[in-house]
């Protein structure tokens, strides 16, 4: 098994290799001596070029390859090659592992009572050590900065590290960077170990991961990108609620008692956005409202997008992990198990057909989130992504079968300050004898004024599922929509 293992290794290695003839296809000022002076801004340091933290890092690699790379025991060398994927992505005892033994090797040689010099970025000289050879590198200061918890995304760009703070989007450069491009390849390998359904390669040259403590990370490389790119994404809060979010002002307090309506009573939703403006937030907050005694199925593609179990550990939610191999054997099986509502992750092409499926089969409440903004192409585009799975499909039955299912869509946005807003709550309405399709904004930003103008004509069909699954909260909220158009009206 090891050796089969270590092969899967080596052979990694040589695939990232064929990115492109000249590795990395590095540009030439990237090269030889000048590989050290890239230029990030005048006043950011790029690298750390002190010789005595090289040859201590040198030692470092050298002590583990002869103890471990090189050991011929098979049990051995499973334990090392089951350390170095944990580490990498996160493992507490693993890390743990690795400084204890880099930290022995450092006392043997005396290297911990002299003061050499390392990145202080990193606190300590034995973190230093590890990170920069088994570890992350750089990118590992930022589960450690102050402001973390804060903040919900980091990336490398080249060499280059940025860190994403609210209200603070200029400052985004860290000084600690990586020492070359290839030293972010080595990362861009051991990351892509973690992966246990796709491979990085020239062929295959983004993958998407999670590291152990949900972080997702979407790793990109040449040819598909000019330069290796790893984007790490966490989500800041640990048990979202409908409350709490609007606890952070993503809006107004006075709508709360609507959107817990809409999801205890089981409208059928759809999040809209772009990456990073909270639609998976306030979907696990729907969720969370919502019985958890109620079986939930949810899938996913290729990872745990959203880590439901861990937000939610009391929920009932069976979890699929879709890939290119299983996506349509999975999804029937799936939905012959049973369920009160599924959850997809995310729409991205069949996954549009199950979601629909699943409205029509099972009972009402299913979730799933989009990458757009424009509510009334949701139909359509939905219709488009099943298209293009089963061609001999009609457009304007796939249309129908949308604009009649989806009760309620969600548009959220990430403000330049990074701070969330939900846009619009917008109803959808299927008239069935005109085969007509309207929507209804129940709440919607309005630019100009800077404020939310309001609706409480909630079509006829919604609101019967809604009072059927939630009489009590669906009443609460008629009365806050009407309260809210009147005070509307007042103020005209």
């Amino acid at each position: 098994m090891a050796a089969e293992t270590s092969s899967l290794i080596q052979e990694t290695v040589r695939e990232f290799h064929g990115w492109t003839k000249d590795p990395l296809n590095i540009p030439l000022h990237f090269k030889g001596q000048d590989n050290s002076k890239t230029d990030q801004t005048n006043n950011v340091r790029n690298r750390f070029d002190d010789v005595d933290f090289q040859i201590i890092k040198n030692a470092v690699t050298s002590h583990f390859r002869t103890k471990y790379d090189d050991n011929p025991k098979t049990e051995e060398q499973n334990r090392w090659i089951e350390l170095r994927h944990g580490a990498v992505t996160g493992n507490v005892s693993a890390i743990e592992w690795f400084k204890k033994e880099i930290e022995d090797l450092l006392i043997r040689h005396n290297w911990l009572s002299n003061p050499f010099p390392y990145p202080k970025a990193y606190g300590d000289i034995v973190e230093a050590v590890y990170q920069e050879t088994y570890g992350i590198g750089g990118i590992s200061t930022w589960w450690k900065h102050p402001k973390f918890h804060e903040s919900e995304a980091a990336s490398v760009i080249g060499t280059r590290i940025y860190f994403e703070f609210p209200n603070d989007p200029d400052n985004d450069l860290q000084e600690i960077c990586y020492d070359s491009l290839m030293d972010v390849e080595r990362v861009c390998i051991q990351l892509s170990l973690r992966s246990s359904t796709g491979v990085l390669n020239k062929h295959n040259p983004s993958l998407e991961i999670d590291m152990e403590d949900g972080t997702r990370v979407t790793i990109s490389i040449p040819p598909l990108t000019v330069e290796p790119q790893i984007v790490f994404r966490h989500f800041t809060m640990d048990r979202p609620t409908i409350q709490g979010i609007a606890d952070k002002n993503t809006y107004p307090q006075e709508i709360v008692p609507v959107l817990d309506a809409i999801a205890a009573g089981r409208a059928t939703s759809v999040f809209l956005g772009p990456v990073k403006s909270g639609k998976s937030t306030l979907m696990k907050a729907f969720i969370a409202k919502r019985k958890p005694s109620d079986r939930i199925l949810v899938f996913h593609k290729n990872f745990d997008e959203i880590r439901l179990n861990k937000q939610l550990p009391n929920h009932k939610i069976m979890q699929y992990i879709i890939t290119e191999d299983n996506i349509k054997t999975t999804f029937p099986l799936a939905l012959r198990s049973d369920y009160e509502y599924i959850v997809v992750a995310e729409c991205r092409s069949i996954e549009a057909e199950v979601f629909l499926k699943s409205s029509e089969r099972g009972r009402p409440g299913a979730m799933t989130n989009l990458h757009s903004m424009i509510v009334k192409d949701i139909p359509g585009l939905i219709a488009d992504l099943i298209i293009e799975e089963y061609p001999s499909k009609n457009y304007d039955s796939q249309f129908r079968r949308a604009a009649k299912n989806i009760h309620i869509a969600f548009v959220l946005e990430e403000m330049p300050s990074r701070s969330k807003r939900l846009n619009q709550i917008t109803a959808f309405d299927w008239n069935e004898e005109t085969r007509e399709f309207s929507t209804v904004d129940i709440m919607l930003w309005d630019e100009n004024h800077q404020t939310y103008r309001y609706s409480n004509q909630i079509p006829k069909g919604t609101l019967e599922i809604m009072r059927k699954y939630a009489p009590k909260e669906t009443k609460r909220a008629m009365e806050v929509l009407d309260q809210l158009v009147k005070k509307q009206q007042t103020l005209q």
